[in-house]
């Protein structure tokens, strides 16, 4: 459909960098959506995407007003479903920008029950699982960090187990086992980390910190 031309276009338009361009495309999506169906996981999905282009713009203000709306329509139409999962995972991005990771957490728990359940062996899936531990490492719970790091670590293990995403995977798991007083397994997800992220991208400045997003 042509609602779905915009919205794909406008996610390739984001994944480029041009946002404005993605935001309209995005925005035309939504227009036809809200006039063939008020009530639609579609317009939530839009919402999603334009509150995800405006955090990357900076602009957090607009973008946490734009995703409570895609929240609601979640909610309302279909809050167990994969589309309600991606939204929630965008309200804890755009919270931890504003710097309020605490408040971030629960969405992201919500997303990754959602995710367990329905793509329990995707990547996405994993992403996730790896960004709630970083929430939780952030409040010091690193017991709970590590068993979602675990479930991570083993979907990432089998799925692409060279990608940079498991570098990040291997280094939160260094941070927890290092609070827990494990220093040889600190050291080797650390070379663990090292390795791929030389083998991925060897010409890039070392990891970045553990909250990354």
């Amino acid at each position: 459909s042509l609602s779905t031309s915009y919205l794909n276009r406008g996610l390739i338009l984001m994944r480029r960098g041009e946002l404005e361009k993605a935001k309209s495309d995005v925005q035309k999506s939504m227009d036809i959506r809200q006039k063939m169906n008020h009530n639609s996981l579609m317009v939530a999905s839009c919402l999603n995407n334009k509150a995800d282009i405006l955090r990357l713009e900076g602009n957090m203000k607009e973008a946490l007003a734009v995703q409570q709306q895609a929240v609601s329509y979640a909610s309302k139409m279909g809050p167990e479903t994969l589309q309600a999962a991606t939204i929630y995972h965008t309200m804890a991005a755009i919270l931890v920008d504003q710097g309020n990771q605490k408040q971030a957490l629960p969405w992201l728990e919500k997303a990754v029950s959602i995710q367990t359940k329905l793509a329990p062996k995707s990547l996405a899936t994993a992403t996730t699982l790896n960004r709630t531990a970083c929430a939780l490492i952030g409040q010091d719970e690193y017991s709970k960090a590590m068993n979602y790091l675990k479930q991570a670590q083993g979907i990432q293990e089998n799925e692409a187990p060279t990608s940079l995403q498991a570098a990040w995977i291997y280094k939160n798991l260094a941070v927890v086992q290092y609070q827990q007083g494990n220093l040889d397994e600190t050291l080797r997800l650390l070379h663990q980390a090292r390795v791929i992220q030389k083998l991925q991208a060897p010409n890039s400045p070392k990891l970045e910190e553990t909250h990354r997003w």
